[in-house]
């Protein structure tokens, strides 16, 4: 049998490692590297939280505008045409509580910051405008028969009016105001092809008769006011008091809310200039109304303050924005939202 030595090999001299300042070169430009991704990740951190906030900021608003100018749009709705080519009853100020009057002269109004209440409905209000609309804002029920004195039949009740619900009836030529004292069968909602007949607190004014045209009909008639009051969280949100339905949070966030009033001076059907509520020179001639919307954000993603167009003083009469300076709120992201509504039932 063959053996083998083996011989150990003998490494070459000359092979080195790293020299204390190529590693520490090394480690420089690594730690370059580092901060450099660090800085990038920060960057893109913060640039995702101001667009994120951006983001809801803008769903909010745009949520906020879009259910109150759908509404205001609506503002004196009484079922066909202008408020002001109807007979409406009961002629103030014979209204029956709590069935307001519905007129050309209450159908839309408004409060500045300074004059309007403290509290709404249990609800602290800390800022912003108020603004009362006030129509039929849902969809109709047709009658069926005769609507008359102390009885109102209507085909089905699908949208679950209910005892102490403020209806109005109108075949386009009259409409009557009624609070509901009761109505049979007493269920909730009532598909449509069973008749169902209300009971108003006091008898109608005038008859309505069903025909083949499809009128007359009722709806539900409501007072909505919007404003700015303190949420359970403690911050701020748009809420809507409702004549029917008590108050309701729309949207939270919504730091202010200032109205102007598009008022027509020479009856052309458009606005001549916008005015404060307090400047309004007669309600009857308000034919739009101007929405700002001061929105932030729910998280602090801002490192300084932020300079925004908005108005400065809410106590004054107001004609244009001024620059404004976040105070101890200046990490929320601010963003001023506008939109102007017509009344189309004060449009020609």
């Amino acid at each position: 049998m063959k053996k083998y030595l083996i011989i150990p090999r003998v490494l070459n001299s000359k092979s080195q490692g790293f020299s204390l300042v190529e590693l520490m070169i090394a480690m420089t430009i690594g730690l370059v590297v580092l901060v450099a991704l660090g800085y990038v990740f920060i960057g893109s951190r913060q640039s995702f939280r101001t667009t994120d906030a951006m983001s809801r900021i803008q769903e909010n608003a745009r949520y906020a505008l879009q259910s109150m100018s759908q509404n205001i749009r609506m503002v004196g709705f009484s079922g066909c045409g202008n408020l002001l080519n109807l007979t409406v009853y009961p002629v103030p100020p014979a209204a029956v509580a709590p069935a307001p009057a519905l007129t050309s002269l209450n159908m839309i109004s408004g409060q500045d910051a300074s004059a309007a209440p403290a509290v709404i409905n249990t609800i602290v209000r800390p800022a912003g405008d108020t603004l009362t609309i006030f129509g039929a804002f849902s969809s109709p029920v047709s009658v069926v028969g005769t609507a008359a004195a102390g009885a109102v039949p209507v085909n089905g009740n699908p949208y679950g009016f209910k005892a102490g619900d403020i209806l109005l009836a109108t075949n386009c030529v009259s409409a009557n105001v009624f609070s509901v004292a009761g109505l049979s069968p007493a269920t909730a909602t009532t598909p449509i092809g069973t008749t169902v007949t209300f009971t108003p607190s006091a008898n109608l004014q005038g008859s309505y008769i069903a025909n083949t045209n499809g009128d007359p009909y009722v709806m539900k008639l409501d007072q909505y006011t919007y404003f700015v009051g303190v949420n359970p969280s403690g911050g701020r949100s748009l809420y809507r008091s409702s004549l029917n339905d008590g108050t309701v949070e729309l949207v939270e966030n919504v730091w202010d809310m200032q109205v102007l009033y598009g008022y027509d001076s020479t009856n052309s059907g458009a606005a001549s200039a916008y005015f404060s509520a307090a400047s309004v020179p007669a309600w009857t001639g308000v034919v739009s109304v101007r929405i700002n919307l001061l929105m932030v954000s729910a998280d602090k993603v801002l490192s300084g303050p932020q300079t925004y167009q908005y108005f400065a003083d809410a106590a004054t009469a107001r004609s244009a924005m001024t620059p404004v300076v976040g105070a101890a709120d200046y990490f929320l992201l601010h963003q001023v939202f506008t939109t102007t509504v017509g009344l189309r039932n004060r449009l020609p």
